[in-house]
């Protein structure tokens, strides 16, 4: 099963998931995180994905990473925190630790 909570942080908005994600879960996630930031006004998002078994084969991957720069688009900065590290971009980056992604989110 597959879950996910949101707190509002302040500088940005924590979305925490737990459980097996594939592309669907992993895309409305995404769409999750993306609208809860919209509607409390926050430009940026940490989403805690270090609880999350992630199933994705290599063209899923490519499929999630086409949604996500779109789903994301209007946001300043988006943190990804997961077991092991994938791809970043200019305001898409992800890390191995909440901590680095608290500052390079509150950061300037």
């Amino acid at each position: 099963m597959f879950h996910a909570g949101v707190q509002h942080e302040g500088a940005y908005v924590l979305v925490v998931a737990t459980g097996q994600a594939e592309l669907p879960e992993q895309c409305a996630l995404a769409e999750f995180s993306a609208k809860v930031a919209c509607m409390r006004g926050c430009k940026r998002v940490l989403v805690d994905l270090l609880a999350v078994e992630r199933l994705l084969s290599p063209e899923e991957h490519k499929q999630l990473g086409a949604h996500l720069s779109v789903v994301f688009r209007d946001l300043e900065r988006v943190a990804s925190v997961r077991p092991q590290l994938d791809a970043t971009s200019s305001h898409v980056r992800v890390f191995s630790t909440l901590e680095e992604a608290n500052e390079w989110l509150i950061a300037e």
